[in-house]
């Protein structure tokens, strides 16, 4: 198993959840997308409604109206989050889907960075510092959620540590 599901970790998710919830009240509560006018914020509720429709990797109308060929990105995570768009609609799933990234992300590197150090303690700081990071407001900002969305990567990492320990 990745990491043990303790009571800790469970305490940990909802206290970053909250606190990337914290950080983006303003935009939640204006309603509206997460993002700035006249940025790819469009072009990601675009791809994120494409790739729930059709389950396309590419194709003549994802992404862009017009039908450019490009990838929807980041292309996992919005198939894990098609369910979402299907019940909420794409603008409200869109602002889901950014913040469940963030957050995602904080949590995984959270956790390597407890994999690394055995202190709670590093992975409260590195999730903190990570989520209120002027990069990760920018990919938010400026519609690009491809930027926000590595948390697999810790998650690989802490996979190759605990397999090459055995």
């Amino acid at each position: 198993m990745l990491f043990h599901l303790s009571r800790h970790t469970v305490i940990f998710g909802v206290i970053l959840a909250i606190l990337v919830l914290a950080i983006h009240y303003r935009w939640l509560m204006d309603g509206g997308l997460l993002g700035a006018p006249r940025s790819d914020v469009i072009r990601g509720v675009w791809g994120l409604d494409q790739q729930a429709r059709s389950f396309a990797l590419w194709g003549s109308h994802v992404n862009f109206p017009e039908g450019a060929k490009l990838l929807v990105l980041p292309w996992f995570s919005s198939l894990l989050v098609a369910p979402m768009v299907w019940v909420l609609g794409a603008v409200n799933a869109y602002n889901l889907w950014v913040l469940l990234l963030l957050w995602a992300t904080g949590f995984s590197a959270a956790r390597l960075a407890q994999e690394l150090t055995g202190s709670r303690h590093a992975g409260w700081i590195v999730a903190g510092m990570l989520i209120s990071q002027p990069m990760m407001w920018l990919a938010i900002t400026d519609g690009t959620p491809e930027n926000v969305a590595f948390w697999t990567v810790p998650l690989l990492l802490i996979a190759i540590r605990r397999a090459g320990k055995d």
